[in-house]
Order: structure tokens, then C-alpha cells, then sequence
């Protein structure tokens, strides 16, 4: 058996052992307590600012949402904006062509290519000779039964047409005579632009058509040609006819 001595000294050692390990324990225990609670502290603020990121990107979502509803008002405003001005544009245009056409009716071509406007007016007229009469040298010939006049530029008075615009013109002539000859000049103010004859052999009949730029303002007629002095049948037998085809710019 150990002495008693030692066995004093033995448990002293143990005791004082176990004080120190449990003194070491419990710091170790505090110091992951210390740590744990900070860890704990340190999630809690991650957590906070996660939180406050997604409000931060719900909020900045809404603004977006906002920017693009009102970013299609507005286009869609605008675009109300120019079909309205466009609508008002072709009106306008429309009033003015009416003002500046005489009465007629309006048909729209498709336009060709070139400086001519393919506008198909209502400038038209067909008068017939209803008496017979004899016209000298160069006379007019003016043809009194009015058939068809739109836009008022024939005028039977004269027998003269005047051009309302300037444009491509249609004219024609057509006699129907007896017993003597007969010849005739379309004239354009002062220059012919077609001639028509017919013989003396029965009833001859003759015609010419012609086509023609006239400016605004210029006269187209027919007449007697030079030096001679001719009964012309009455009875609608002569006919004289025009009508605008194209007008120019």
C-alpha cells in the first residue's frame, strides 16, 4: 500500500486537475457561446439586408411597369396624332381640288410616271349644227345645239371651247354633206391642228380627230377654210365634240 502521504498528494493533484478542467471547460463553452450569438447577430443583418434588396427590386419592378404603361399611352397618343393630321391633310387637299375645279365630277387614275396628273375631269362637250347655213371664208362655224357641256367651257354663242386647264386634249369633227364640197379647220387660237373634207358625190360624210396639249385659257373651233363660201347642212348632220383627257401639272 502507498504511504498515506502520498495518497494526500495524489487526490490534491486530482482535485486541483478537475478544478482546472472545469474552469477550461466552461471558457471554451462561453467562448462558443460568444461566437454562436455572433454568428446569430451577423445572419439576423444578412437577413435584414436581403429583406431590403427585395423591396429594393420589387420596387424599382413597379417603377418599370409604370415607365413602360405610360411609354404605350404615349405612343399610342402619338399615333392617334399623326393618323388625325394625316386625315386632316387629305381633306384639306381634297376641299382645295374641288375649289379649283369647275362643276364637274372628279375620278382619280392611277398616275403614270412623268409630270402629268392623271385626274379624269368632266370637261367635256358635243354640239350639233341645227340649220343649215352658209359660212364664208374662214368664219366660224358655230355649233348651236348644245349636247353635252360639263364644266361650262363650250359656248355656243362663239362656237368657241376654252381650255380650264392645262392638259392633253381630245377634239373632233365629224360633216355630213350634200351637194357641194365642204372644208373645215379644227383651229387651236390661231393655228390648225386638223382638217376635214367632204366630196360632192351623194351624201359624203367625213370626220377628224385630233389630240392636243392646250394651255389654260387657250380657244379650240372650227372654220371655213380660206376663200371659199359653203352651205353647210343643218338637221344635227355636223358635230363637233371635245373633251379633256389628262391634266398637266
Amino acid at each position: 500500500m502507498l504511504p498515506m502521504r502520498y495518497l494526500l498528494v495524489l487526490a490534491t493533484f486530482t482535485s486541483h486537475s478537475m478544478a482546472i478542467l472545469e474552469k477550461t471547460g466552461q471558457a471554451d463553452l462561453e467562448t462558443v457561446r460568444m461566437r454562436l450569438e455572433e454568428e446569430k447577430a451577423k445572419r439576423l443583418l444578412l437577413e435584414n439586408d436581403v429583406e431590403v434588396l427585395m423591396l429594393q427590386v420589387e420596387e424599382l419592378r413597379r417603377g418599370l411597369s409604370q415607365i413602360s404603361k405610360d411609354n404605350t399611352r404615349i405612343f399610342s397618343f402619338l399615333t392617334f396624332i399623326f393618323f388625325f393630321l394625316r386625315v386632316c391633310l387629305f381633306i384639306y387637299s381634297y376641299i382645295i381640288a374641288v375649289l379649283t375645279l369647275p362643276k364637274a365630277s372628279l375620278v382619280v387614275l392611277k398616275p403614270p410616271s412623268g409630270n402629268v396628273t392623271m385626274i379624269t375631269l368632266s370637261v367635256a362637250f358635243t354640239a350639233t349644227l341645227s340649220q343649215t347655213t352658209a359660212h364664208v371664208s374662214e368664219q366660224t362655224v358655230s355649233f348651236d345645239n348644245v349636247k353635252v357641256n360639263e364644266g361650262n367651257c363650250y359656248d355656243s354663242s362663239t362656237g368657241r371651247f376654252r381650255a380650264p386647264f392645262r392638259g392633253l386634249y381630245i377634239l373632233s369633227v365629224t360633216v355630213l354633206q350634200g351637194n357641194t364640197e365642204v372644208h373645215l379647220f379644227i383651229m387651236k387660237d390661231k393655228v390648225a391642228v386638223g382638217t376635214v373634207f367632204s366630196g360632192v358625190s351623194g351624201s359624203n360624210s367625213g370626220s377628224v380627230t385630233v389630240v392636243t396639249v392646250m394651255d389654260k385659257g387657250q380657244t379650240a373651233y372650227v372654220k371655213e377654210s380660206p376663200g371659199r363660201t359653203e352651205v353647210m347642212l343643218g338637221s344635227n348632220w355636223y358635230t363637233f365634240t371635245g373633251l379633256l383627257h389628262a391634266r398637266y401639272n
